[in-house]
């Protein structure tokens, strides 16, 4: 990541570190909205039948559960191209979500939990504390710290499997395939950035998380230099044949396809232009704290069957496996004649 790059991502997260050592912050509260995060229906860069595109001025305010304030569709932005605000909206609200439940097992001590998404899926998470947690003074305020960090990161891991399901053949709506818009070159970034917003919006103490959310994706969607809609619906037509292409009736293919999952620290976006600003994936600041994580994924489901004959193994443990299973999926993407970035 270029020293530009750098320079603009610490601007988008100006204030996140005070935020979350400076006390108590606001979520807590998200216990009181009951429930895991709504269902959003994403969509991809292209014109084609239900895609939708949105102008900036548009998306309205950020709602947890359902509400016509709420909009989402995709933007096009001068510094990372396309991105797709539901994707954002949907990663940041199961951050918080599930920030707010590691909150809850870290004051409670506990050593092993699990969490889940929509899919076939368990999560476990083996947790070792510090040796002196008992007697620390700031206890408290290092759990909140540590508990938005790991929201992060279960959360961003849970999209990337989500991504990796879908192209083995996972269907949410168990009806119509998604393999189609598997890694859709918009979809990690957009992810990722959620999980960034959504911990700035946990830290602040100013505003509840509906509210901070709405002012951290506005604030960042102008430091990304989002542009009208007119040129976002503009662009896409322009990518069709050499991003994506449509076929009769309203059959969508994406050709280009994005694999860079944040391997190497950080995650690549793409602009018409070329490369984008490349965003990193979430800093493990448990660590820093003397903390040690385990995280299992265990899958279910006939989908999951060639994931585990890939890692004979019937557990996937993605600091070291997610490799295996994306040079499986890279090879089989350049068989099938998609342009690959990773």
């Amino acid at each position: 990541m270029s020293k530009f790059q750098i320079s603009i991502w610490k601007t988008l997260l100006l204030g996140l570190t005070a935020g979350l050592l400076s006390g108590c912050s606001y979520y807590h509260g998200l216990r009181d909205y009951g429930g895991s995060p709504k269902l959003r229906k994403g969509a991809v860069p292209c014109i084609s039948f239900p895609n939708k595109f949105i102008g900036p001025d548009r998306l309205g305010k950020h709602c947890y559960h359902y509400s016509l304030k709420e909009r989402s569709g995709i933007v096009y932005t001068a510094k990372a191209g396309h991105v797709d605000i539901a994707h954002v909206r949907k990663s940041a609200d199961w951050t918080a979500y599930l920030a707010a439940g590691c909150l809850e097992n870290l004051l409670a001590q506990r050593t092993t939990w699990e969490f889940a998404f929509r899919e076939p899926t368990r999560y476990v998470v083996t947790l070792e504390y510090p040796a002196d947690w008992a007697s620390l003074d700031n206890r408290n305020e290092i759990a909140e710290e540590v508990a938005i960090s790991l929201g992060e990161h279960f959360a961003y891991t849970g999209t990337v499997w989500h991504e990796i399901l879908t192209w083995f053949g996972y269907k949410s709506t168990r009806a119509v395939s998604e393999f189609a818009s598997a890694f859709s070159w918009e979809d990690n970034f957009s992810n990722l950035l959620g999980t960034a917003l959504a911990a700035q919006a946990l830290g602040d103490k100013a505003h509840c998380y509906n509210e901070a959310m709405t002012l951290e994706l506005d604030k960042a969607l102008q430091a990304l230099d989002v542009q009208p809609m007119k040129l976002a619906k503009q662009i896409a037509r322009d990518a069709r044949g050499e991003w994506y292409v449509v076929g009769f009736p309203i059959f969508m293919d994406v050709i280009k396809r994005n694999l860079d999952i944040g391997e190497d620290g950080t995650v690549q976006s793409v602009t018409y232009e070329g490369e984008g600003l490349a965003i990193p994936v979430p800093e493990k600041h448990w660590e820093h704290h003397g903390f040690r994580l385990t995280l299992e994924i265990l899958p279910r489901g006939y989908q999951s069957k060639r994931i585990r004959k890939l890692l004979h193994a019937d557990r996937v443990y993605p600091e070291q496996d997610f490799k295996t299973i994306m040079d499986f999926i890279e090879q089989d993407a350049h068989k099938r004649g998609y342009d690959v970035i990773r």
